[in-house]
């Protein structure tokens, strides 16, 4: 072997021994690189996992609060529209009961009709009360009510004010033969501890 092939050999192997070591090299570098990636994701994977948390914490109180606002309002849209009713019957009861009378049953009538009775209406009505028994008792009244229509016009917690639209077929000892009467009232009402009362009655024009 010549000292040109001995130099050709060592060269070889230098050469050798630089790729190794730059292939350890790479290899080493690929290896930091991947754990540094993986130790990147790690912070960002919990930081993705803290704001879903946060937005499904988010949609869920806002869900509530609306479902809550939402049933709150039906509550009470509920409970107006049971008060309401309530008027109502209270009116048209009112009324057919101061449209229907008789003579054989005058006084039932008028205690009927008080008890359902309120302020003015209840005073001015017990005040007449005597003279319209003997009226409907000496003329031989009798009077058959019926309620066509009733319409709120205004409502609150305490007190409404109602149209009432009847008729009534009265007979009596003039001649009169289930002739109809035609009424188109305003009604007041008074709603103290639940018990709704008849506080006026007024002609509606």
């Amino acid at each position: 072997m010549t000292h040109t092939d001995e130099i050709s050999d060592d060269t070889a192997a230098d050469s050798t021994a630089a790729d190794d070591t730059a292939d350890d090299s790479t290899a080493d570098d690929s290896t930091s690189a991947g754990a540094a990636t993986a130790d990147d994701a790690t912070p960002r994977r919990s930081r993705r996992r803290v704001l879903t948390a946060i937005v499904v914490a988010v949609v869920v109180i806002g869900l509530a609060a609306a479902t809550g606002f939402t049933a709150d309002r039906y509550l009470t849209e509920r409970s107006r529209e049971h008060r309401d009713a309530q008027y109502v019957d209270a009116a048209r009861q009112g009324v057919l009961n101061v449209i229907s009378v008789s003579a054989d049953r005058a006084d039932r009538d008028v205690d009927r009709i008080l008890e359902t009775a309120t302020g003015d209406f209840r005073a001015d009505f017990a005040a007449r009360s005597a003279d319209f028994i003997d009226v409907v008792k000496k003329m031989k009244v009798t009077s058959k009510g019926t309620v066509n229509a009733v319409g709120i016009e205004s409502s609150d917690e305490h007190e409404a004010t109602l149209l009432v639209s009847a008729t009534s077929l009265v007979t009596n000892g003039s001649g009169a033969d289930e002739e109809p009467r035609v009424w188109r009232l305003r009604v007041h009402l008074r709603n103290d501890d639940d018990r709704i009362l008849i506080e006026k009655v007024d002609f509606a024009v």
